[in-house]
């Protein structure tokens, strides 16, 4: 399954505004997101929100497919799409690498 972060990676996201509050869609976030739906991927919306429904029926109303949303790593994610998430290759970089990282939005 591939997680789609929320916050970040699908919508703009400049810091926590409260509940219900969402940013819009980033540019080619839906159809990116439609076309794994086109192309019967299995994939679900992840966020550490606590107002998962009121995020569901964001996505939706602003033309993203309709799809399970989960809090917490599970077993079936094989790919996570996260704008915080660091690739490790293998080898362990230089701890200064991680404690300096950014997510996108804030680089």
């Amino acid at each position: 399954m591939i997680a789609l972060d929320i916050d970040g990676t699908l919508l703009h996201y400049d810091g926590w505004k409260g509940p219900g509050v969402f940013g819009e869609p980033l540019p080619g976030a839906v159809e990116f997101v439609q076309a794994l739906a086109s192309r019967q991927a299995h994939f679900c919306y992840f966020t550490s929100r606590d107002d998962k429904p009121e995020a569901l029926a964001y996505l939706t109303s602003k033309g993203f497919p309709t799809a399970e949303i989960i809090g917490d790593k599970d077993k079936r994610i094989h790919v996570l799409f996260d704008d915080r998430a660091y690739r490790f290759d293998g080898k362990f970089p230089d701890p200064k690498e991680l404690t300096h990282f950014k997510p996108w939005w804030k680089a």
